[in-house]
This record gives structure tokens, sequence and C-alpha cells, in this order.
């Protein structure tokens, strides 16, 4: 860290990428909570913005290796699955409620994405932010936006740029779904995006909030 701070900084990113592949992701999770945290000591505002960049980066880092995962450990699963509507996972066992309220673009484990990128699907959404908020086996029940973000919301399963399903929330049209049964298979990431025109049209204020609930199996 300290190389990122006042040496070479691609070479910084380099051993801190390393790093944190090398390492559980709850531990780089919790670093990165901690680098965070040294924000709130007086007088750090004249340092703490590398630092605070570097524990953005372990995030990212984090990210990435989720969606990375699901492309290789989880394609098969997915494409088997990819004709049709989505359904609930057909595996026995008991379940464990899931929900969650976030704001996509100011969420601390958000990453660049390009939605539909893989695809022959177009969206107007020049910039986009993702973030996975949970991980299969389980069922998404239910999605909910406001409709006042002025930002296109989506939430679905797979990879981004080639989901196997999404819902999607227009800024005119917002999202209403309850008493669903949107499928997630194992090791699938669930997952939320906000897109806009530009970063700087990207909104971070509670009307760009997406909830979402479901059950793990």
């Amino acid at each position: 860290m300290l190389e990122y701070v006042d040496g070479d900084r691609d070479e910084a990113i380099k051993k801190i990428q390393k790093g944190a592949a090398q390492n559980e992701p709850k531990k780089v999770r919790d670093f990165a909570d901690t680098l965070r945290a040294l924000k709130s000591i007086p007088g750090a505002d004249q340092y703490i913005h590398p630092v605070l960049e570097v524990a953005d980066l372990l995030s990212s880092n984090e990210q990435e290796s989720r969606f990375s995962s699901a492309k290789t450990s989880g394609g098969a699963k997915t494409s088997m699955k990819r004709e049709g509507s989505p359904s609930a996972s057909s595996a026995g066992g008991s379940e464990q409620a899931r929900a969650g309220t976030i704001v996509p673009s100011v969420d601390a484990r958000a990453i660049a994405c390009a939605p539909f990128g893989d695809t022959n699907i177009t969206v107007d959404g020049a910039v986009a932010r993702c973030v996975v908020v949970a991980t299969g086996p389980m069922v998404l029940t239910d999605a909910q936006t406001s409709g006042a973000c002025g930002n296109d919301l989506l939430i679905g399963a797979g990879v981004p740029a080639n989901p196997r399903w999404t819902l999607f929330s227009t800024t005119l049209v917002p999202l209403n779904v309850h008493g669903a049964a949107f499928g997630v298979v194992d090791e699938e990431p669930l997952f939320v995006v906000q897109m806009a025109a530009s970063a700087a049209a990207l909104r971070g204020d509670v009307r760009c909030t997406i909830t979402w609930a479901g059950a793990a199996r």
C-alpha cells in the first residue's frame, strides 16, 4: 500500500490485486473497511485520498473476481437454463430469507460494467455501476424501485454483460415485482445495476434505491 501512496502506482496496483486474490474475500473486505475507517481520524484529509483509492481497488477486485468466477465455473449451468422463463430452483432443503436495499452508484462494492455488452441488446446508459448482492442457489421473489431516480436500474442473474435474466426499471416505469420465483442457480451471482448517460448523471440519493428479497435454498 505504501508503494501505491508514494511510489510506482502501476506496479503497486498489480501487487494489490495479486495479494487480494491470494486471500479470502472476507479478509479483503475487512481490510478495505479498516482503511476507510481511517478517514475519521482528525487531520487525515491530507493523506487519506490515496488510502481510500486502495480500499476501492480492493473492493473492485473482489467484485471482478466474483463475476469472473461466474463466467468460468458457472458458465455451463447458466447456458443450460438460458432458454425459457426463469424458474425457482428445484433443489430441496430449508429456505433462508435474503433481502437488501441498495443504491448501486454509491455502494462501496460497485464496479464499472457494461450490461448486455456481450449481446446484441442495446441499452441507453453509457455508464453503469454493478454490484453483486447475493449468490445462488436462491429464488428472487420481490424487487421494487421508486420510479423517481432519473437513472435506469435493473436486477438480474448471471454476468451483467450477458445475463441469464433481468428485471428492468426505467425512469418512467418503476419495478414493482412481488411473489415471483426467479431462480438463481448454484454459484450464480444476483446483481443490481444503475445506468446513466454519463458518470456525472449517476445519482446517489435515496430515490435510486432498489429493494429486493428472496430465499436461499
